[in-house]
């Protein structure tokens, strides 16, 4: 699991690149996996969304909040930041 900014991200890509080249078998039994925690909680009433990055922007506010309230955007800046609960049931799920 990596923060969501560049520098977590170029050692996500040593550290896939690091088990292709020094032990392939758990890449090959599918054992090997990258969980992305999202960037931005957004939340209106009890209905809480999530968006990855920047590009993600508002298509949750789009498609799954009804537009009617105050949302609130909560930006997640690492790991440390992250509920268990938001990590269950976004990069964990």
């Amino acid at each position: 699991m990596i923060d969501a900014d560049i520098d977590d991200a170029h050692i996500a890509s040593l550290r896939m690149a690091f088990f292709f080249t020094q032990t392939r078998q758990p890449i090959k039994k599918g054992h090997l996996f990258l969980a992305c925690p999202p960037v931005y909680r957004l939340t209106q009433r009890p209905t809480r969304v999530y968006a990855l990055d920047d590009a993600d922007g508002d298509k949750p506010i789009k498609r799954d909040l009804d537009g009617k309230g105050k949302i609130k955007v909560s930006r997640f800046k690492g790991l440390g930041e992250v509920d268990a609960k938001d990590l269950k049931g976004t990069a964990m799920d």
